[in-house]
């Protein structure tokens, strides 16, 4: 025995690699003397090397192959992937009573006519076709004697890299597999315990189907089982009538089979432990008073393999048409000579396809826990009426669910990968989940949050997933519902150019657009921790409900037009409506409508120049700051109750901001840093309060609610004030920044002394028209910084000056009108033409 090419001292080839070393090898000739068979003298002259380990062996042919007669170079069984052979040996004919077969080998590696595939194979590949006759066998077999050292307290395995082609023919079968020989107490000799010789074989191909080979086969009879035949597979329906051609069949997870021809080439790894296992535990029924000595492992020893197909008639007149071959390539059977491996009755991974589905059609389904099991879950399609399955995965599994298919997946396995092609899965368990495909609905309670599913949905969808990471692709117009209470992150991005709906559950949410359709997402009214994330694009509508929301709206074209017309030509644009919870949005270029009904929203400016954007408040209380480009606000009062007018705060941007105030609580900041302008217009009847605090840029009033204050800027000079007040009262407190108020109507007191930081520098004109407002309070006034101007008069004298408790006061004849300067008593009185008069102090 050699050592493993994994360099691990520990792990032994038990046989020499025949694509490695050949491909010059022993040919039998069908004859057996002694019970030993026969080989004929002379062997293969082919270019390489000759392997001891292995020959071709055939049985119940119409001719033997002639070591030294090959076809070289044969066109006729040229192959895409593996190229020309170097060597070809065929015998009989398709109407030959003992049927005809051939051997091919090839050197793909070294071919100048293979596919990328064939050369990245290693050596040698040997192709084994037959058909007809009656057990018309050829197989590469061991022909080293293995002797006593290959015991299986060790782990041994087979690995070798496979396919099926050339599938021809409906009568009778060709069958290929990869098969052992074992022997039992012929290590010890122990004595009053038999000895026996079984043939243990695992196929993984059967012209007759897959389920053939999940169904299994045995011939074991207790002690008398020496040359009896155990074929891994389900065996539940063994009885005294079992025979091939009557078999019901169940699908057997614990072994991997080809349904049919492989254009690729698959690792075929197979665990003979697991599968001595199945052995024992029969024979362990069947013989109990020896059963100790069965599940010694150490009682058992791997005698030889043989790898390859027989054909046959089953017993009936008609001639076998069926034919197959089968490529072999990189054979290595392995010892582990540091493992310890004890018996176990616990189902295990026997023969296992690497990235071969294998098709399922059962009502339940259990995986070895041992190992990787690949199903399709077809009964939606290949059963009539129940078309529900169930699977207890305990393996790394891979599992795909068939459109129709009504699924239910236990997931307990360290890894599942479980793939939706139009079914409904239910899945739980603790395993760590990689989902993705297509579903008509999909429930998760698994319970590993570290599973991810990717979905593509293209029709109605319900989706309920309980931890993880959820990624779903929208394809087409569709209703896609989510689930309330989970504690997934759901990632949902709508590819479709139409018109999709999704409602959210209150989970953690991110919702992309990249289709450009309409898309409308909807939240609900529940209590949530939940946050939706919407990433703007195409055309949108989000209902928040009481979900915490965040919009990042996109970088489409802007809308250049008045933002109240109805028609507003082809543009991307989104509604955002705020039902409550706490929304943040984040503006783009993309043209957005927010409407905050209840909750708090924060809106953040563009800093796009082109932004132009609606934001309403009608109940909802609201923080907006201003950006480059243009804001149009209206608040909107719901009912009388001045309690429960919405509180809203606004601040300047480097833009414009237009802003209508009918009956809300509004405070409006202009910024120290923003050199934006706003045009304020309120009116309302109901009793709410403004708050206007100036900045560095240009605010522009018109006042008639009841209650306004107008702070000008403390911390800079660069701003300006214009305020038409046209009713209400009005309090102004200068600053720094110059103002103009226009009193139309309403009452004014202005305190145009002192702020915060010291004295007032900043200009305050007032002018008021003594037949529309009811008073004006001017404290602190001074004619330095100071200007007032009375329009309106019945003429030149049509006014009153009196002086009350160290102020003055004017009073007019054509109105009920007052004026009081508090502090003042030294004013003059300058005439402008017949009917307005500048009010100054004498004293400067």
């Amino acid at each position: 025995m050699s050592e493993n090419s994994s360099n691990n001292e520990n792990i032994i080839d038990v046989l020499q690699n025949p694509s490695e070393f050949g491909p010059n090898i022993r040919f039998n000739n069908g004859e057996v003397v002694n019970g030993v068979e026969q080989y004929q003298k002379e062997i293969p002259n082919l270019p390489g090397d000759f392997n001891e380990d292995w020959d071709v062996t055939q049985w119940c042919s119409g001719s033997y192959f002639d070591p030294t007669n090959p076809i070289l170079n044969s066109a006729e069984f040229q192959d895409d992937v593996l190229g020309t052979p170097i060597a070809t040996w065929q015998q009989g004919s398709a109407n030959d009573s003992y049927g005809n077969s051939s051997l091919s080998i090839y050197n793909s590696s070294e071919a100048s006519d293979s596919s990328t595939e064939g050369k990245n194979l290693s050596g040698y590949t040997y192709a084994i076709q037959v058909q007809g006759g009656t057990l018309n066998d050829v197989n590469i077999q061991s022909y080293k004697n293995l002797g006593l050292s290959v015991t299986f307290n060790h782990q041994i395995n087979f690995t070798a890299n496979e396919r099926i082609t050339n599938v021809t023919g409906n009568t009778g079968i060709v069958s290929f597999g990869n098969n052992f020989t074992v022997n039992f107490n012929t290590v010890k000799n122990i004595s009053g315990v038999p000895q026996l010789g079984i043939f243990m074989q695992s196929v993984v191909y059967d012209s007759r189907g897959v389920e053939t080979v999940e169904a299994g086969y045995s011939s074991l009879n207790g002690a008398n089982s020496g040359g009896k035949v155990y074929n891994a597979g389900d065996l539940s329906l063994l009885s005294s009538s079992f025979s091939l051609s009557n078999m019901q069949y169940n699908y057997n997870s614990e072994v991997d089979a080809f349904s049919g021809e492989t254009s690729d080439f698959y690792k075929v790894s197979i665990n003979l432990n697991a599968e001595l296992d199945k052995i024992i535990y029969m024979l362990s029924k069947q013989d109990p008073k020896n059963a100790s000595y069965y599940q010694d492992l150490s009682n058992w020893v791997l005698t030889g393999s043989y790898v390859g197909g027989e054909s046959g008639n089953l017993g009936s007149v008609q001639p076998s048409n069926s034919s197959a071959t089968m490529d072999v390539n990189n054979i290595s059977i392995t010892q582990d000579l540091s493992s310890n491996i004890k018996y176990s009755e616990n189902s295990q991974k026997i023969q296992s396809i690497s990235g071969l589905d294998m098709e399922d059609n059962q009502v339940s389904t259990t995986t070895p826990s041992d190992g990787e099991t690949n199903i399709v879950l077809n009964a939606g399609t290949k059963n009539s009426s129940n078309k529900q399955q169930t699977v207890t995965s305990l393996g790394s599994d891979s599992i795909t669910i068939g459109s129709g298919t009504i699924a239910t997946i236990h997931a307990n396995g360290p890894e599942t990968t479980i793939v939706g092609q139009g079914g409904s899965a239910t899945i739980d368990g603790d395993s760590n989940l990689n989902v993705s495909g297509t579903f008509s609905s999909l429930t998760s309670q698994n319970n590993n949050s570290g599973s991810i599913y990717s979905i593509n949905s293209s029709s109605d969808g319900y989706y309920s997933i309980n931890l993880g990471t959820v990624n779903i692709d929208i394809n087409s117009p569709i209703n896609t519902r989510i689930s309330t209470g989970s504690n997934a992150e759901y990632n949902i991005l709508s590819k479709s150019d139409g018109k999709s709906i999704i409602f959210t559950g209150n989970n953690n949410d991110t919702i992309w657009n990249s289709g450009g359709g309409y898309q409308v997402i909807v939240s609900s009214n529940i209590v949530s921790t939940g946050i939706l994330t919407v990433n703007g694009g195409g055309d949108q509508e989000i209902w928040t409900g009481s979900q915490d929301t965040i919009f990042n709206a996109s970088d489409a074209p802007a809308f250049g037009g008045d933002v109240f017309a109805q028609n507003k030509g082809d543009i991307q644009s989104a509604y955002v409506d705020v039902q409550g919870g706490t929304a943040n949005v984040n503006l783009n270029t993309e043209m957005v409508t927010v409407w905050s009904n209840a909750g708090m929203t924060n809106v953040n400016g563009s800093t796009s120049l082109s932004a132009n954007d609606v934001l309403v408040s009608q109940g909802g209380n609201m923080n907006i700051t201003g950006g480059a480009g243009i804001q149009t606000f209206v608040g909107l009062q719901v009912g009388a109750d001045p309690t429960s007018a919405a509180n809203v705060n606004i601040t300047a941007g480097s833009g414009s901001q237009t802003i209508f105030n009918c009956g809300i609580n509004l405070t409006i900041n202009g910024g120290s840093e923003s050199t934006g302008s706003q045009l304020i217009i309120s009116s309302s009847s109901e009793e709410s309060i403004e708050y206007i605090n100036g900045g560095s840029g240009y605010q522009e009033i018109w006042s008639s609610i009841p209650n306004t204050v107008i702070n000008a800027s403390a911390s800079t000079a660069s701003g300006s004030i214009k305020d038409i007040i046209q009713d209400g009262n009005t309090i102004f407190n200068s600053g720094l920044e110059d103002a103009q108020i226009f009193v139309f109507g309403g009452s004014l007191d202005a305190n145009l002394g002192a702020y915060s930081g010291g004295v007032a520098k900043g200009n305050v004109d007032i002018q008021g028209n003594v037949t529309g407002f009811s008073s004006i309070t001017l404290n602190d006034f001074t004619s330095i910084n100071d200007k007032i101007i009375l329009t309106g008069l019945s003429d030149q004298n049509g006014y009153t000056i009196t002086e009350k408790n160290g102020s003055s006061i004017l009073t007019f004849d054509n109105s009920n009108s007052t004026v009081v300067i508090n502090g003042v008593l030294d004013i003059g009185v300058n005439n402008i033409g017949n009917n307005a008069i500048q009010i100054y102090t004498s004293s400067q």
